[in-house]
């Protein structure tokens, strides 16, 4: 299975009114809803135009989604908010927060977390071991090429939905194991019941209420967790 193809696939040729790259997280508004990113930056110091930049809301939603493809890690993100710009609103959600999901679900437990998330340290005094990944790990931070040694040991295991941007979405599933919690979290992460054919039980993400509020703190450099005019919301594979 291919996640990615399949979101892609499903996006409609929608006319698209804004395309905004922040520091932290891209937003796309099409005609029928508005989407989140977090914001790729380049590994190397080479700089990369945006293909089009300038005329991306002559493109269609379909145009910018099809972004997720490309070798240019901002218009990666452009294509990920773009297919989070597509998806219809969930009918059956929570206004739960991922990381009390995963404190209530891992507390002494094994905890692997794919991404650095700000409540790192609220999880380690729950959980009886946690496992941090990160493709830059930092101090006490894991590498990402350990995720086959130490994944398969976790009982929870949070999954950043920066993982689809970067295609190693479906190599973390393969070394996780099937009985495992599994929650795919963040602002890129797509509400989008297709998770749950990867054997994920929550999906945690954005909804974007009051656009031009959001548009705003994106534009103006907030980083994710200072942005208004959002909701945070969790789809659960046992609610579907």
């Amino acid at each position: 299975m291919d996640l990615l193809a399949d979101l892609v696939g499903e996006v409609k040729p929608h006319p698209v009114f804004f395309v905004g790259i922040g520091y932290f997280d891209t937003l796309v508004v099409s005609k029928y809803g508005a989407g989140l990113s977090s914001t790729l930056r380049p590994n190397t110091k080479e700089h990369k135009s945006v293909k089009d930049a300038g005329h991306l809301t002559e493109k269609t939603l379909k145009d910018l989604a099809e972004y997720i493809f490309s070798d240019n890690t901002l218009m990666v993100s452009i294509g990920m908010a773009a297919i989070n710009a597509s998806l219809p609103m969930p009918t059956h959600f929570e206004t739960k927060n991922a990381k009390d999901i995963i404190i209530e679900k891992g507390r002494g437990k094994k905890v692997g977390i794919i991404g650095h998330f700000p409540f790192v340290d609220e999880i380690k005094k729950t959980a009886s071991t946690l496992y941090i990944f990160e493709q830059h790990p930092g101090i006490g931070d894991l590498p990402s090429s350990r995720i086959p040694e130490f994944l398969p040991l976790c009982d929870v295991v949070a999954i950043t939905g920066m993982s689809i941007m970067n295609r190693s979405f479906e190599y973390i599933v393969e070394h996780t194991k099937k009985e495992a919690y599994k929650i795919v979290l963040g602002p890129s992460t797509p509400l989008s019941s297709r998770l749950f054919d990867f054997g994920i039980d929550a999906i945690s993400g954005t909804i974007v209420e009051d656009i031009e509020k959001t548009k705003a703190y994106i534009l103006e450099g907030a980083p994710f967790r200072n942005i208004k005019g959002i909701k945070l919301i969790t789809m659960f594979k046992d609610h579907a």
